[in-house]
């Protein structure tokens, strides 16, 4: 999938999936959140770089990317 083409998806944040009340009144509520921080670890594929940043900053997520050694060109940003 090309970044180019994440612009068309909705963002998933605050999304609400579910709702009820409880019989004391209180409303729950199932919202959508990010996880926080992504690991990846992965090898050379010049494409993983772009993709990972692109879906953490799409979803509100941080990521910590380690490209192998044969990665190394394509890490250099």
């Amino acid at each position: 999938m090309h970044c180019a083409s994440w612009r068309r998806f909705l963002t998933p944040l605050a999304r609400s999936s579910a709702a009820s009340t409880l019989p004391n009144g209180m409303r729950l509520i199932q919202k959508a959140v990010p996880m926080g921080v992504v690991g990846m670890i992965y090898e050379a594929r010049p494409n993983v770089t772009v993709d990972a940043a692109g879906l953490a900053l799409k979803s509100g997520n941080a990521a910590v990317l380690r490209g192998g050694s044969a990665a190394r060109e394509c890490n250099e940003v």
